[in-house]
C-alpha cells in the first residue's frame, strides 16, 4: 500500500474529509492509489475548506463541491435506472470515482487479456458488475437510503427479528474510532479499511472474471463455502465465551438451517450479556442480538435491498468478500478474514456499551427538555434509540457534538411524512454551503446542509439551535 499522509494540503495529490471516514471515501482511495501506485494522502478538517483551493495536481472527492463530491446543492448526478418506474439512486463520491475512473482499474486489473478479442467486452462487463455489486450500494448508504430487513427478519406472521446487515459501509463505519476515544492520529483504522476495501475489490473482480468465462450473470450469487460459515460460527462462540451445546439437529431453528449460531445465542445470551453489560444486559439485549442474527442470515447467503420507491439496489456484505476462499484476493484469507471479524465484534461490543450509557444520558435529556429540539451534550449514539421511547416522539431535530468538535443538526427520520423526517429543512435550504447560506438566506455558523436533508453541520452548539429555530420560527421551538 503506497499511501503517504501528507502534513500540508499542498503537498498532497489526493485530497478528502478528515473526521470519520465512510465507505465512500474510502473505496475513491483504494481506486485512486491502484492506478497510480503511490499518492500523497490529506484528510482536509471541514472548518479549512473555506481557505484551501483545490492545485491541479490533485485530486479532491467527497468534498469540495468539485467533480468528485456530492454534498452540492442538487447532488451531483444519479445511477442509471435499472427500473424507470423507481427513484434513481443518488451518486456519492465512489460512483462519481467510479464512473471516472473504473474502465481503466477494470483494464489494469485485466491487462493479460488486453490482446485477447474479447478483452473490451470482459472490462466492460466487469465496470458493469462492480458498477451493480458494490457501487450502486455503498453510494445508497451514503444518501442515506438503507437496505429494508431481509425477509428472514419476520420469524413467523407476528414475531420480527432485528437484524444488523453486515454491509461493506457498516464495515467500514465500525473501523472507525469510538465516539469515545480522541481522533485516530496513526490512523491505524484508517488503513484497516483501505485494505478490507482493496480486497473487496479485487476478490469481486476475481469473481466477475469468473462468471465471464463460464458465460453467467454476474447477478447470480456465489453464496457462501462451508469454511466461511464455519468461520463465524466458532469465533463468535470464542469472543463471546460461548459453550457449544449438543442441539438436536431436527430441532434448531429452521430460519438458519445451515449453522446454529442463533440456536446457541438465544440459550445462552443472557449469562453472555450479563459478562459485559452487568444488570443492564437487557438493554444491550435489542442491539447485540441484532449483530448475530445479522451474521447468521450473511453465513445463509440472504441479502437486504433498497425496496419500496427506490431502484434496485444490491448491498454487498461480508459474504461478498471472504464467502468463497477460492476468490478472496487478500494475503492470507484466515488471518485476515478473522482478525476482521474480531474487530467488529470488539468494536461492535464497545458500541454497545456506549449505546447502554447513551440511554440514561438521552433519557434525562427528554425529561429535562421542552419543545422540539433535543440537546444531547454528550457524544453519544442516539439515532436507533430516539425511534422507539416514547417520551421522544415530540421532537423534531437532535443536535450534538461531533468528534471534531463541530456541532451537527439532525432531523429525526420518519416514513410518515413526503420528506422522510419528522419535520425537515426547508427544500430551498438543501445542498447549500456557508457563503450561500450567509448570502441568500441570512444564516450564520453553518458549514453545509446535507442534499438529502438528513443532515446540517455548524461551528458551535449556539449556530445549530438557530439553525433549527429559524427553519420553522421561534415560536414553534422554545428549547
Amino acid at each position: 500500500m503506497a499511501i503517504k499522509f501528507t502534513s500540508t494540503y499542498e503537498e498532497a495529490t489526493v485530497i478528502t474529509h478528515g473526521g470519520n471516514f465512510h465507505a465512500d471515501d474510502i473505496f475513491c482511495i483504494c481506486i485512486i492509489e491502484y492506478l497510480y501506485e503511490s499518492i500523497d494522502l490529506y484528510r482536509l478538517r471541514l472548518e479549512d475548506e473555506a481557505t484551501a483551493t483545490p492545485l491541479d495536481h490533485q485530486i479532491w472527492f467527497d468534498i469540495g463541491g468539485g467533480a468528485y463530491d456530492h454534498h452540492q446543492k442538487g447532488g451531483n448526478g444519479y445511477h442509471e435506472l435499472i427500473n424507470p418506474e423507481k427513484k434513481p439512486i443518488p451518486y456519492a463520491s465512489f460512483g462519481l470515482i467510479w464512473k471516472k475512473f473504473g474502465r481503466e482499474v477494470c483494464q489494469k486489473y485485466y491487462k493479460k487479456y488486453e490482446n485477447e478479442a474479447f478483452f473490451d467486452d470482459l472490462v466492460k462487463y466487469a465496470y458493469d458488475a462492480i458498477e451493480y455489486s458494490i457501487v450502486r450500494g455503498i453510494d445508497a448508504s451514503d444518501n442515506g437510503i438503507f437496505p429494508v430487513k431481509p425477509d428472514v427478519a419476520y420469524k413467523d406472521d407476528k414475531t420480527v427479528m432485528e437484524i444488523r446487515t453486515m454491509t461493506i459501509s457498516c464495515v467500514i463505519s465500525l473501523l472507525n474510532e469510538s465516539i469515545e476515544d480522541s481522533n485516530d492520529e496513526n490512523n491505524a483504522g484508517l488503513l484497516q479499511a483501505i485494505y478490507f476495501a482493496k480486497n473487496t475489490i479485487f476478490t469481486l473482480l476475481a469473481k466477475i472474471e469468473a462468471k465471464y468465462k463460464e458465460s453467467t450473470s454476474y447477478l447470480n450469487d456465489f453464496g457462501v463455502e462451508k469454511e466461511y460459515r464455519n468461520i463465524i460460527f466458532g469465533e463468535c462462540l470464542k469472543y463471546y465465551g460461548l459453550e457449544f451445546q449438543n442441539f438436536n439437529l431436527s430441532e434448531t431453528n429452521k430460519i438458519f438451517p445451515n449453522n446454529m449460531l442463533y440456536d446457541i445465542w438465544n440459550v445462552e445470551k443472557e449469562e453472555c450479556l450479563k459478562k459485559y453489560f452487568g444488570d443492564e444486559w437487557n438493554l444491550a439485549d435489542r442491539g447485540m442480538s441484532s449483530l448475530i442474527n445479522g451474521l447468521c442470515a450473511d453465513m445463509e447467503g440472504i441479502n437486504a435491498r433498497a425496496k419500496g420507491s427506490y431502484d434496485d439496489v444490491y448491498f454487498a456484505t461480508f459474504k461478498d468478500v471472504f464467502g468463497v476462499k477460492e476468490y478472496y484476493s487478500g494475503s492470507d484469507y484466515n488471518e485476515d478474514f478473522k482478525a476482521i471479524l474480531d474487530t467488529l465484534l470488539e468494536k461492535y461490543t464497545e458500541e454497545m456499551k456506549i449505546r447502554v450509557k447513551s440511554i440514561k444520558v438521552i433519557k434525562n435529556a427528554l425529561m429535562a427538555q421542552k419543545g422540539r429540539i433535543l440537546v444531547l451534550n454528550d457524544r453519544i449514539y442516539w439515532r436507533e434509540l430516539i425511534h422507539y421511547m416514547p417520551e421522544a416522539q415530540k421532537f423534531w431535530f437532535v443536535v450534538n457534538q461531533t468528534q471534531s468538535g463541530l456541532w451537527k443538526v439532525n432531523p429525526i427520520r420518519s416514513k410518515k411524512t413526503k420528506n422522510g423526517f419528522r419535520k425537515g429543512f426547508p427544500k430551498a435550504w438543501l445542498g447549500l454551503r456557508r457563503e450561500e447560506l450567509e448570502s441568500q438566506r441570512n444564516i450564520h455558523g453553518v458549514y453545509f446542509i446535507h442534499d438529502s436533508g438528513m443532515m446540517a453541520l455548524c461551528d458551535d452548539k449556539k449556530s445549530a439551535i438557530n439553525l433549527c429555530k429559524k427553519a420553522f420560527g421561534n415560536t414553534e421551538f422554545m428549547h
